[in-house]
């Protein structure tokens, strides 16, 4: 009999351990799933902690990756990501995060030989550019009541000019809180107008940044800001304000401004 509950405490914590490791490694797989399906894109994370005794999720080293073909392979570097969620509501099927918390270390955008950005192949970016109606178009639902969003650098790699891009290294350190999101794809499209609206890359690329922030005006509305920016510094060298200014500093062609 002793020797039975012996076998049984030891299968019960291999049994525990195994619960541990394996809803990490599934959790693992469906939010690079999840990511996946709203980017269009490959992405990787270092690794994924979910508490068994709460409801929360941490996230560390996700990083975002380019399409083939890219000199640069990492589009989007997010060290941290926390997210605090209802347990009940995925029961009903209808998902409600009540916080999620996102780091957003670095962006790089990149133009490559041909003309081509990164960020065009991105899902809420292709959205954007379709003929149908808002109301139209496939939302990713969820009830997101707090994202508390820090953005630290955003870089510009132009690869149409030269093999050497011409590089402008944007310092952001933007810490602001949305909210009341009730759409991932929204989500999405603020991240990317937050890390472009306060710098000249959306101009100097030709990306046609105003039809994305039209999308979510009403979300920024709605916001916090509970850290001090350093708006628009070209952290490699002090150029012009205006993207003249800019494009010609590194010989860029003005193309249509906006």
């Amino acid at each position: 009999m002793k020797k039975f509950f012996m076998f049984l405490i030891v299968f019960l914590i291999i049994l525990v351990a195994l619960l541990f490791v394996g809803k990490n490694l599934i959790a693992k797989t469906a939010v690079t799933s999840s990511v996946k399906v709203i980017t269009g894109l490959q992405m990787d994370i270092d690794s994924m902690d979910v508490g068994i005794s709460n409801t929360l999720v941490g996230i560390n080293g996700m990083k975002l990756y380019n399409p083939a073909g890219y000199q640069e392979r990492v589009m989007v570097d997010m060290p941290e990501i926390y997210v605090d969620y209802d347990l009940g509501s995925f029961l009903k099927r209808k998902a409600h995060l009540e916080e999620v918390r996102i780091n957003l270390k670095a962006l790089t955008v990149v133009k490559d030989k041909d003309g081509n950005l990164n960020i065009d192949s991105l899902k809420v970016v292709k959205e954007g550019k379709d003929d149908k109606k808002p109301e139209e178009k496939k939302k990713t639902e969820v009830k997101i009541d707090v994202l508390d969003l820090k953005i630290g650098k955003v870089a510009y790699k132009d690869y149409s000019i030269s093999k050497e891009p011409k590089t402008l290294e944007y310092n952001l350190n933007i810490h602001e809180k949305f909210y009341n999101i009730t759409d991932l794809n929204e989500m999405g499209k603020l991240i990317l107008v937050k890390a472009l609206m306060d710098t000249n890359i959306a101009k100097l690329a030709n990306f046609q940044l105003d039809s994305l922030k039209s999308e979510v005006s009403d979300t920024l509305k709605k916001v916090t800001d509970t850290g001090i920016r350093e708006t628009g510094k070209i952290a490699d060298e002090a150029v012009g304000g205006t993207v003249k200014d800019i494009q010609k500093k590194l010989k860029l062609p003005f193309g249509k401004q906006e």
